[in-house]
């Protein structure tokens, strides 16, 4: 297990980026903006995510995310932009 670790961010990074994401999502909900993106989109990132190197067993190494739950976010993004909030339909 110790060595599966050693593929993802710190625990602090991790607690970092999820912070932002957390973040992100909170100003997105007062700003009365869409939370979760569609259904498209979702799958559309996760298949980008499926392809990527930096997937290890449905885990972002880069960020330390579980892929399925970050997709589902509007204002979530890929670490090397290979998705982004930015360039997506949230409708």
């Amino acid at each position: 297990m110790k060595k599966d670790r050693n593929k993802f961010p710190s625990f602090y990074e991790q607690v970092k980026n999820l912070s932002k994401l957390a973040s992100d999502v909170t100003k997105d909900f007062l700003d009365d903006k869409p939370i979760l993106a569609n259904k498209d989109v979702q799958e559309n990132r996760l298949k980008i995510c499926s392809d990527c190197d930096h997937n290890h067993e449905g885990r972002c190494t880069l960020c330390g995310c579980w892929l399925e739950n970050k997709v589902k976010f509007s204002s979530s993004h890929c670490p090397i932009m290979k998705w982004d909030f930015n360039s997506e339909s949230h409708n």
